[in-house]
């Protein structure tokens, strides 16, 4: 897993008092082919802000502000508890919130704390303490690894992947090479089981079949 440095905070908001992330790192995770943004989330409470009111004041102008509609906040909230378990080197007390409410998330209302209070100020990164203007957060900041949530698997061109659904369902043969975009000549190659993909020659059939099996119906 590589890593490069990064310090970029994002506040994420539907009203008043939004949650702060601090990005500390980037990181590359290649054997999942993707990325994890190694981060500090914090969520002030009303009861809490005067407490970390320096580090707020410090990222006013730095923070860009990421504006979320009521039902974004919901599915935001349900998120970063997730984000926190998957990064979490402490454990859970005996006296736990989420073990008394029986529910993951504390709450999911746009001033609430998802978050219990277990691992705020816990596995603090060493890049987050350097940052003394944020030093005011320190207790208050629960570590948290975000991940992006793909649809589909993007490692696929999922442009061919659909173009070659809709081959097999009409049973019309592209127009075209389907591995190298040839217009074969003097002729493509038809596949003999579906009739519906293309190929110049049978050097890129062979090569395509990895891709186009799975949508090759008869």
């Amino acid at each position: 897993m590589n890593s490069r440095p990064a310090s970029t905070v994002f506040q994420v908001t539907a009203e008043v008092r939004p949650d702060t992330i601090f990005v500390t790192v980037l990181h590359l995770d290649l054997a999942s082919h993707g990325f994890v943004i190694d981060a500090q989330g914090l969520t002030p409470l009303e009861c809490m802000v005067h407490k970390v009111i320096d580090t707020l004041t410090a990222i006013h102008t730095e923070a860009r502000l990421i504006r979320l509609y009521r039902g974004e906040v919901v599915v935001w909230k349900r998120l970063l508890p997730a984000f926190a378990e998957w990064c979490r080197t402490w454990k859970h007390g005996g006296n736990c919130k989420y073990l008394g409410g029986r529910e993951i998330q504390l709450s999911l209302e746009y001033d609430g704390d998802p978050l219990c209070s277990c691992g705020k100020g816990k596995d603090v990164t060493s890049k987050f303490r350097k940052e003394k203007v944020w030093s005011s957060a320190i207790p208050y900041v629960t570590r948290i690894a975000i991940s992006p949530l793909y649809g589909v698997p993007y490692m696929k061109n999922v442009s061919r992947f659909t173009s070659g659904l809709a081959a097999a369902k009409t049973l019309e043969p592209e127009k075209w090479c389907q591995k190298c975009g040839g217009l074969g000549k003097p002729k493509l190659f038809v596949c003999s089981r579906c009739k519906g993909a293309s190929n110049c020659s049978t050097d890129c059939q062979k090569v395509d079949w990895k891709t186009h099996k799975g949508t090759c119906h008869k």
